[in-house]
Protein backbone atom coordinates (compact mmCIF):
# COMPACT_ATOMS: atom_id res chain seq x y z
CA UNK A 1 0.00 0.00 0.00
CA UNK A 2 1.14 3.64 -0.93
CA UNK A 3 -1.34 5.25 1.05
CA UNK A 4 -2.01 6.56 3.25
CA UNK A 5 1.11 6.36 5.38
CA UNK A 6 1.46 4.59 8.61
CA UNK A 7 0.34 6.65 11.70
CA UNK A 8 -1.29 8.69 9.68
CA UNK A 9 -4.02 10.88 12.18
CA UNK A 10 -7.20 12.23 10.44
CA UNK A 11 -7.86 15.68 12.22
CA UNK A 12 -11.14 15.85 13.89
CA UNK A 13 -12.45 18.83 10.94
CA UNK A 14 -11.65 16.31 8.17
CA UNK A 15 -14.04 14.48 6.57
CA UNK A 16 -13.97 10.61 8.18
CA UNK A 17 -12.98 8.85 5.33
CA UNK A 18 -9.18 7.86 3.88
CA UNK A 19 -8.64 6.84 0.01
CA UNK A 20 -6.19 3.43 0.15
CA UNK A 21 -3.62 3.14 -2.87
CA UNK A 22 -0.98 0.86 -3.59
CA UNK A 23 0.18 -1.72 -6.38
CA UNK A 24 0.10 -5.60 -7.09
CA UNK A 25 3.00 -6.77 -8.65
CA UNK A 26 1.18 -9.54 -10.46
CA UNK A 27 -0.78 -7.76 -13.35
CA UNK A 28 -2.71 -10.88 -13.38
CA UNK A 29 -4.72 -10.04 -10.21
CA UNK A 30 -8.02 -8.36 -10.77
CA UNK A 31 -8.97 -8.38 -7.44
CA UNK A 32 -7.94 -8.27 -3.58
CA UNK A 33 -9.17 -7.79 0.05
CA UNK A 34 -8.74 -5.09 1.80
CA UNK A 35 -8.81 -5.81 5.35
CA UNK A 36 -9.48 -3.22 8.14
CA UNK A 37 -10.14 -4.30 11.41
CA UNK A 38 -12.43 -7.25 11.44
CA UNK A 39 -14.17 -6.37 7.73
CA UNK A 40 -13.19 -7.67 4.30
CA UNK A 41 -13.57 -5.27 1.30
CA UNK A 42 -13.12 -6.38 -1.96
CA UNK A 43 -11.40 -3.89 -4.08
CA UNK A 44 -10.43 -3.72 -8.10
CA UNK A 45 -7.17 -3.93 -9.46
CA UNK A 46 -6.70 -2.65 -12.69
CA UNK A 47 -3.40 -2.66 -14.44
CA UNK A 48 -1.79 -3.62 -11.01
CA UNK A 49 -3.08 -0.38 -8.79
CA UNK A 50 -5.90 -0.79 -6.89
CA UNK A 51 -7.79 2.79 -4.53
CA UNK A 52 -10.50 2.20 -2.13
CA UNK A 53 -12.62 5.23 0.00
CA UNK A 54 -12.31 3.64 3.37
CA UNK A 55 -14.28 5.79 6.26
CA UNK A 56 -13.41 5.65 9.57
CA UNK A 57 -15.22 2.74 11.07
CA UNK A 58 -13.81 3.48 14.47
CA UNK A 59 -10.99 5.90 16.37
CA UNK A 60 -8.20 3.27 15.16
CA UNK A 61 -7.83 1.38 11.80
CA UNK A 62 -5.56 -1.40 11.18
CA UNK A 63 -4.91 -1.87 7.54
CA UNK A 64 -3.51 -4.37 5.22
CA UNK A 65 -4.25 -5.76 1.58
CA UNK A 66 -3.71 -9.53 0.83
CA UNK A 67 -5.01 -11.50 -2.33
CA UNK A 68 -6.07 -14.96 -2.42
CA UNK A 69 -6.62 -17.85 -5.13
CA UNK A 70 -9.26 -20.61 -5.61
CA UNK A 71 -9.47 -20.08 -1.88
CA UNK A 72 -5.84 -19.68 -0.72
CA UNK A 73 -4.11 -17.68 0.97
CA UNK A 74 -1.61 -15.50 -1.18
CA UNK A 75 0.35 -12.04 -0.38
CA UNK A 76 -0.05 -9.86 2.01
CA UNK A 77 0.92 -6.02 2.90
CA UNK A 78 2.64 -5.09 5.72
CA UNK A 79 -0.15 -3.82 8.03
CA UNK A 80 -0.39 0.24 8.54
CA UNK A 81 -2.56 1.76 11.47
CA UNK A 82 -4.60 5.08 11.37
CA UNK A 83 -6.22 7.57 13.72
CA UNK A 84 -8.71 9.42 14.11
CA UNK A 85 -7.58 12.46 16.43
CA UNK A 86 -9.93 14.29 18.70
CA UNK A 87 -14.24 14.64 19.35
CA UNK A 88 -16.49 14.34 16.65
CA UNK A 89 -19.57 15.72 15.48
CA UNK A 90 -22.42 13.10 14.62
CA UNK A 91 -21.60 12.44 10.39
CA UNK A 92 -23.23 10.88 8.04
CA UNK A 93 -21.02 9.54 5.03
CA UNK A 94 -22.45 8.47 1.50
CA UNK A 95 -19.73 6.93 -0.61
CA UNK A 96 -20.67 6.70 -4.71
CA UNK A 97 -19.20 3.86 -7.12
CA UNK A 98 -19.13 5.78 -10.04
CA UNK A 99 -18.03 3.91 -13.46
CA UNK A 100 -14.54 4.61 -14.75
CA UNK A 101 -15.11 6.12 -17.82
CA UNK A 102 -18.09 8.36 -16.67
CA UNK A 103 -17.22 11.85 -17.33
CA UNK A 104 -19.39 15.28 -17.78
CA UNK A 105 -22.21 14.47 -15.18
CA UNK A 106 -22.82 17.39 -12.17
CA UNK A 107 -24.74 15.60 -9.49
CA UNK A 108 -25.04 17.05 -5.83
CA UNK A 109 -26.81 15.43 -2.60
CA UNK A 110 -29.55 17.01 -0.10
CA UNK A 111 -31.72 15.72 2.50
CA UNK A 112 -35.26 16.43 3.61
CA UNK A 113 -35.04 15.76 7.47
CA UNK A 114 -38.72 15.55 8.92
CA UNK A 115 -37.88 16.07 12.76
CA UNK A 116 -40.90 14.06 13.62
CA UNK A 117 -41.07 10.76 11.37
CA UNK A 118 -44.56 9.82 12.88
CA UNK A 119 -46.09 12.80 11.19
CA UNK A 120 -46.10 14.27 7.67
CA UNK A 121 -47.12 17.21 8.90
CA UNK A 122 -44.36 18.54 11.06
CA UNK A 123 -41.44 20.83 11.01
CA UNK A 124 -39.06 19.68 8.27
CA UNK A 125 -35.39 21.35 6.86
CA UNK A 126 -33.60 20.18 4.06
CA UNK A 127 -29.69 20.02 4.35
CA UNK A 128 -26.97 19.92 1.51
CA UNK A 129 -24.63 17.52 1.71
CA UNK A 130 -21.64 18.70 0.46
CA UNK A 131 -19.47 16.82 -1.93
CA UNK A 132 -15.83 16.56 -0.57
CA UNK A 133 -13.69 14.06 -2.74
CA UNK A 134 -13.45 13.46 -6.44
CA UNK A 135 -11.42 10.60 -8.09
CA UNK A 136 -9.98 12.40 -11.11
CA UNK A 137 -11.04 15.41 -11.87
CA UNK A 138 -13.67 14.82 -14.70
CA UNK A 139 -15.66 12.29 -12.71
CA UNK A 140 -18.63 13.26 -10.17
CA UNK A 141 -17.79 13.68 -6.79
CA UNK A 142 -17.97 10.12 -5.01
CA UNK A 143 -17.81 11.34 -1.57
CA UNK A 144 -20.09 13.43 0.48
CA UNK A 145 -20.21 14.46 3.89
CA UNK A 146 -22.44 15.86 6.48
CA UNK A 147 -20.95 17.21 9.53
CA UNK A 148 -23.61 17.59 12.77
CA UNK A 149 -26.70 14.96 11.85
CA UNK A 150 -29.58 14.80 13.96
CA UNK A 151 -32.64 12.36 14.79
CA UNK A 152 -35.44 12.44 12.43
CA UNK A 153 -36.15 10.64 9.07
CA UNK A 154 -33.98 11.44 6.14
CA UNK A 155 -34.93 11.22 2.85
CA UNK A 156 -31.80 11.58 0.43
CA UNK A 157 -31.67 12.62 -2.60
CA UNK A 158 -29.34 12.89 -5.81
CA UNK A 159 -29.40 15.30 -8.00
CA UNK A 160 -27.54 15.04 -11.66
CA UNK A 161 -27.18 17.11 -14.69
CA UNK A 162 -25.47 15.32 -18.03
CA UNK A 163 -25.84 12.00 -19.15
CA UNK A 164 -25.77 9.45 -16.65
CA UNK A 165 -24.19 5.95 -16.52
CA UNK A 166 -26.29 3.37 -18.21
CA UNK A 167 -26.00 0.67 -15.63
CA UNK A 168 -27.26 0.51 -11.93
CA UNK A 169 -25.54 3.32 -9.36
CA UNK A 170 -24.29 1.35 -5.89
CA UNK A 171 -23.33 3.60 -2.92
CA UNK A 172 -23.15 2.82 0.82
CA UNK A 173 -24.17 5.12 3.64
CA UNK A 174 -22.18 5.30 6.48
CA UNK A 175 -24.04 6.58 9.84
CA UNK A 176 -22.99 7.42 13.44
CA UNK A 177 -22.87 4.46 15.60
CA UNK A 178 -21.22 5.10 19.37
CA UNK A 179 -17.65 5.82 18.51
CA UNK A 180 -17.57 5.10 14.60
CA UNK A 181 -19.84 4.60 11.79
CA UNK A 182 -22.09 1.73 10.82
CA UNK A 183 -22.41 0.47 6.88
CA UNK A 184 -25.90 0.42 5.08
CA UNK A 185 -25.55 -0.38 1.62
CA UNK A 186 -27.95 1.42 -0.43
CA UNK A 187 -30.02 -0.71 -2.89
CA UNK A 188 -29.05 -0.29 -6.62
CA UNK A 189 -30.96 2.52 -8.49
CA UNK A 190 -30.79 3.71 -11.81
CA UNK A 191 -30.41 7.58 -12.64
CA UNK A 192 -33.49 8.89 -14.71
CA UNK A 193 -33.91 11.26 -17.07
CA UNK A 194 -35.57 13.52 -14.28
CA UNK A 195 -32.12 14.09 -12.84
CA UNK A 196 -33.55 13.46 -9.37
CA UNK A 197 -32.84 9.90 -7.58
CA UNK A 198 -34.00 9.28 -4.08
CA UNK A 199 -31.03 7.34 -2.72
CA UNK A 200 -32.21 5.99 0.79
CA UNK A 201 -34.61 6.43 3.63
CA UNK A 202 -33.21 6.36 7.03
CA UNK A 203 -34.18 6.66 10.48
CA UNK A 204 -31.77 8.17 13.14
CA UNK A 205 -30.55 7.98 15.51
CA UNK A 206 -31.61 4.19 15.29
CA UNK A 207 -29.38 3.58 12.11
CA UNK A 208 -32.58 1.60 10.17
CA UNK A 209 -33.43 2.18 6.23
CA UNK A 210 -37.09 2.04 5.25
CA UNK A 211 -36.20 -1.39 3.34
CA UNK A 212 -34.74 -2.97 6.96
CA UNK A 213 -38.36 -4.52 7.68
CA UNK A 214 -37.21 -7.19 9.45
CA UNK A 215 -36.11 -4.22 12.24
CA UNK A 216 -39.73 -3.05 12.52
CA UNK A 217 -42.43 -5.20 14.49
CA UNK A 218 -45.07 -4.36 11.95
CA UNK A 219 -46.87 -2.46 9.07
CA UNK A 220 -50.09 -0.20 8.94
CA UNK A 221 -51.00 0.93 5.95
CA UNK A 222 -53.87 3.84 5.09
CA UNK A 223 -55.48 4.98 1.74
CA UNK A 224 -52.35 7.27 0.88
CA UNK A 225 -49.75 6.54 4.14
CA UNK A 226 -47.43 3.56 4.94
CA UNK A 227 -46.26 3.43 8.66
CA UNK A 228 -43.89 0.96 10.36
CA UNK A 229 -43.17 0.81 14.00
CA UNK A 230 -41.09 -1.41 16.26
CA UNK A 231 -42.37 -2.08 20.02
CA UNK A 232 -41.75 -1.75 22.72
CA UNK A 233 -39.58 1.12 22.06
CA UNK A 234 -42.96 3.03 20.76
CA UNK A 235 -41.10 3.92 17.35
CA UNK A 236 -43.21 5.01 14.40
CA UNK A 237 -42.22 6.21 10.88
CA UNK A 238 -44.89 7.46 8.39
CA UNK A 239 -44.46 7.95 4.81
CA UNK A 240 -46.78 9.32 1.97
CA UNK A 241 -47.33 6.01 -0.60
CA UNK A 242 -47.23 8.02 -3.65
CA UNK A 243 -43.15 8.46 -2.41
CA UNK A 244 -42.51 5.22 -2.06
CA UNK A 245 -40.64 2.87 -5.20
Amino acid sequence: MTSPSDGFVLGPDAPPVIVVEGQVEDKTVGTLWLVANDRRIPVKVSEGRFRKVVPLFAPVLRLWAETSRGGEPGSRSEPMTVYASGPRKPTGVLVMEWPDDIQGLDVEVSAVVRFSPDRLDGPTQTVRWPGVLKAPDTAPFEVFWLRGVGSGAYTVTLRHRGSPPKGDLQATLYIPDKDGLATRPLPPVRLGPSGKTVLARVLLPYGVLWEQQDWFSGTSEGSDTVTKFRLPEGVSWVERRADLP
